[in-house]
């Protein structure tokens, strides 16, 4: 969620259905303590609680909040956010190989530039979530999908490459 005041949206999401609500910490000055407040909201209202931290927001400040159990996932933006196509930013991979180093479980979300060539970078570094938008439903993008069959060769050709590394891929 990325709006100024994620709180203000809490009740409203988690009554459309919503499983979970990742918002950002920045919004919060990356303050651990008010992210921390939000997350406990997001909880209390029965949806799990992410953060999402910008390329140049250091690790410590999801590794604080992993280590007080107070959020379920960790989602490294690979680009800046604001608008699709941009290519990944390779160094943020080190962000993601530090969150699942000293957490091994943890669910850690890579979003931006994810493409059939990144996307083993994105896993091999720790992420165990991806999400792949342009590279998908951009038709003005060169080799984006255009109907249904190339969709799913799309999707094919981004699994492929973890299905290889042996790594579990659930897609839903």
């Amino acid at each position: 969620l990325a709006v100024s005041e994620p709180g203000r949206y809490v009740g409203r999401i988690a009554s459309a259905g919503a499983s979970q609500l990742t918002f950002h910490a920045e919004v919060f000055g990356c303050n651990v303590g008010r992210v921390t407040e939000l997350a406990k909201s997001v909880r209390a209202a029965g949806m799990r609680a992410g953060v999402a931290l910008a390329p140049a927001t250091p690790a410590d400040v999801a590794l604080a909040l992993l280590e007080a159990g107070e959020v379920d996932l960790v989602l490294c933006m690979t680009v800046e956010p604001g608008f699709g196509g941009q290519a990944m930013l390779p160094h943020v991979l080190e962000k993601v190989a530090t969150l699942r180093k000293h957490f091994p479980r943890a669910d850690i979300q890579v979003d931006g530039g994810v493409n059939a060539e990144t996307v083993r970078a994105a896993a091999h570094a720790g992420a165990n979530i991806v999400v792949a938008g342009s590279a998908l439903f951009a038709p003005k993008l060169a080799g984006a999908p255009r109907d249904a069959e190339a969709l799913s060769t799309a999707v094919g050709a981004l699994l492929g490459p973890l299905r290889d590394a042996g790594l579990v891929v659930v897609a839903q």
